[in-house]
């Protein structure tokens, strides 16, 4: 299913259907090579930037890009520089141009389009996900236990998510793991914590399947679908972002007046005392 960022993807009917009764059954499928690798290449990249800017502040000397050696070592010395530096670093990377241009790219519009969401809309920015035996953060989370994306969105009922690999990721790489036909029983009982609805009961750990996936390849799952990531006997950098996509035309979403879960705050008390100045205001147009 190999497709081009600036034309919508053209796949055999046939292995579309395929795809689409496999995600009504299962409630998730990868599915191979819509994003060409050098552009989602390119979106890592500019993540490395950013944490090499913050290691020439911090008077650090950031490893050229080299792909992932060098992204992993510029999180490191970051991390290991400034905690508060890195997450903040890390927190950013979602806002990237580069990367919300590819969660919105023709191709995977047209995907989603092509699993049901007829009128499209994204109810957050991505989320960038981080995983890697070495950068840990003291006290913080490291993965995310089994949950379903629905309750932290709580728009239409066929919701879908989009995790897109911006490395490769193997079995032994903190892949994502579902289990299978979960997304059938509706909303699962769950527990609120920091990150999730946890959901802690009701599944053995053999329900749980690992999907490994390339650079290039998506994996789409439903709202419903109880997912977490994988840890047990995992190493090396995993770097993913997961993107929402609601169906504003399902008629659930419109009956309820469009509610959404996420709601955007604003500080209004200046955040750097005395920032900015006047001189360096005027100094961006001279």
């Amino acid at each position: 299913m190999k497709t081009k960022s600036d034309a919508a993807p053209s796949w055999p009917e046939e292995a579309r259907d395929a795809l689409i009764a496999s995600y009504h059954r299962d409630g998730y499928c990868a599915v191979p090579e819509v994003l060409p690798r050098e552009e989602v290449e390119a979106v890592l990249k500019e993540m490395d930037q950013l944490f090499a800017l913050q290691l020439r502040r911090l008077g650090r000397r950031p490893a050229g890009y080299q792909g992932e050696a060098s992204v992993r070592a510029n999180m490191e010395a970051l991390l290991d520089a400034d905690v508060k530096a890195y997450l903040a670093t890390a927190r950013h990377a979602a806002k990237l141009v580069s990367l919300q241009r590819l969660v919105a790219s023709p191709a995977i519009t047209a995907l989603v389009e092509a699993f049901g969401i007829t009128t499209p809309t994204i109810p957050s920015m991505p989320v960038v996900h981080i995983m890697c035996e070495t950068l840990q953060i003291p006290g913080g989370y490291f993965g995310i236990a089994p949950h379903q994306d629905w309750p932290s969105i709580q728009g239409g009922l066929d919701t879908i998510t989009m995790w897109v690999p911006l490395l490769d990721v193997d079995s032994a790489r903190f892949p994502i793991e579902v289990i299978p036909g979960s997304h059938l029983r509706g909303l699962w009982e769950g527990e609120i914590a920091d990150n999730a609805l946890e959901i802690r009961k009701g599944f053995v750990e053999s329900d749980f399947v690992a999907i490994p996936v390339a650079r290039g390849d998506v994996v789409i799952f439903s709202g419903f679908t109880v997912h977490r990531t994988a840890l047990r006997d995992c190493r090396g950098l995993r770097i993913a972002s997961s993107t929402r996509y609601e169906n504003s035309a399902e008629p659930t979403f419109v009956e309820r007046n469009y509610p959404c879960a996420y709601k955007r705050t604003i500080e209004r008390e200046l955040m750097v005392k005395d920032f900015p100045s006047r001189e360096q205001v005027a100094s961006l147009y001279k």
